[in-house]
Parts: structure tokens; sequence; C-alpha cells
């Protein structure tokens, strides 16, 4: 720790960083210490500790703040630290910078390309989406209306209804067995209308 925030807790070998960068305060150890700190509040509360509860939460209200200044780039609208050293749509790392996301209950209209290019991820899930496109391309993609996943755990893509189109000839998935794991891919179809 330093008078910045937290330093890392990395302790993997060179050879096993996956292009980790070290940095004076990095923001996954950061992520970490806020994360505990709403979970504390939540047990501190359920012991009825109502103090302890109130300090945790107004810690984690600090950190969340001191995290958004250090972290977030608001002119490219993300977060910046050690994995992402560059433009982040070239970065991939499997530590998942994205977590815990859900896309429930919507409707996905003429997408161009894939639906979601899923990569540094964990814990992503679409459920009960419904996947229309009637608008012809200029040039029309074999993956549109597709999902790929690389650098990814734990993705579930279920129970969502694509609406038949002649335009979408493989609604389906892609993903990288070498970088990616835990998918579920279930209870989704093709409904004509």
């Amino acid at each position: 720790c330093n008078d910045k925030g937290a330093a890392d807790i990395v302790d993997w070998p060179n050879h096993e960083r996956d292009g980790f960068v070290f940095k004076d305060v990095n923001a996954v150890v950061n992520a970490f210490y806020y994360r505990n700190l709403l979970e504390m509040a939540d047990i501190a509360r359920a012991l009825g500790k109502v103090g302890d509860a109130e300090g945790f939460a107004a810690r984690a209200k600090a950190v969340y703040a001191a995290y958004q200044k250090a972290f977030f780039d608001k002119a490219r609208g993300v977060y910046v630290c050690g994995y992402m050293k560059q433009d982040p749509s070239s970065e991939r790392t499997l530590y998942p910078i994205l977590a815990d996301i859900l896309f429930e209950n919507n409707t996905f209209t003429d997408t161009y390309g894939l639906i979601a290019f899923i990569s540094s991820a964990g814990n992503v899930t679409f459920r009960n989406n419904t996947f229309r496109n009637v608008t012809p391309r200029k040039k029309n993609l074999d993956y549109r209306a597709g999902f790929h996943i690389t650098h990814a755990q734990n993705i579930r893509i279920v129970n969502n209804t694509y609406i038949d189109s002649p335009l979408v000839p493989k609604p389906g998935l892609t993903y990288d067995p070498t970088t990616s794991q835990n998918i579920v891919l279930q209870g989704n179809r093709v409904v004509r209308e």
C-alpha cells in the first residue's frame, strides 16, 4: 500500500502475467478493495452492527470517488490501468476487467455484425432477449447477430429468441477454446413471425 492507494497483489511470475503491467497503483486490487468494503457493510448490516455498516459504506463511497479519479479516462469512456496501457480495444487479458453483467429482456434490432464480442470478461449473461434483423446491409456478414467469446469465463447465453431472417444465415456463437471457459449456450430458439 502507498499514500495513493493499494499498489498490487499480483504474485505471478513474469511469463504468466498475461500482459499485466505494474504501476504505482493498480485498478484490480483497488476494485477488490471497493467490493470488499461493500460486502463488509452488508455483513455488518446483517449482524445488526449499524455503526460498522455505516463506516464501511462511507469508506466504500470515498474509495469509489478516488477510483473514478485515478482510473477512469473520461475522453475515451474507459478505465485504464496496468492491463490497458494503450487503446483498450487492442488489449485482452484473462483477468475479467468486466464482470457480473446481465443483458435481459431486451430487443436487439438490426445488428450490423456481432451482437457482442465478449473479451476480458467474467460472469456475463444474455438471457431472454430478442434478436430481430430485418434491414439488409450492403455486405451481409456471416457472423451477423452472433456472439464471439475470447479471454472470458462464465458466459451464459440462454433462452434468447432469434426472429427467423434470411439476413442472419447462421446465428450462433464462436469462441476461443484456449482462452475461454464455462460457456453455457442453451434454450435459445429461432422462431418465425
